[in-house]
């Protein structure tokens, strides 16, 4: 495991799209953050080691609520294989994360 000095640490501001300051390039960059935090979260790092993250606390519970999705259906992925039918349920769950960190952010999520 990676020692706390090897970590980038990323700030991810859910306001954006409240403020009016939302851009391709902002959204570009959050997808890169996400999946290096979902890479770390893969590794067993803490999210809290690694990501700041700045909004209401619903937005910032749909954000983790829906990083945990995708790390428990990546983790189902590499168990199971793709068509197992436990995949297919996580697959599902992440879809309904997603759904609720888009509604309560406005913003759309930049991992597909």
């Amino acid at each position: 495991m990676e020692s706390q000095e090897d970590l980038i640490i990323s700030v991810i501001d859910l306001s954006m799209a409240r403020t009016g300051n939302l851009d391709e390039s902002y959204m570009t960059a959050m997808g890169a953050q996400l999946g290096y935090a979902l890479e770390k979260m893969l590794a067993g790092v803490p999210l809290d080691c690694f990501l700041k993250i700045r909004g209401n606390p619903a937005e910032i519970q749909s954000l983790l609520a829906a990083m945990g999705a995708e790390k428990h259906h990546l983790e189902a992925l590499m168990k199971h294989g793709y068509d197992s039918p436990a995949t297919s349920s996580t697959s599902q769950a992440v879809l309904r994360a997603i759904q609720n960190f888009e509604k309560m952010t406005g913003l759309p999520w930049p991992i597909r």
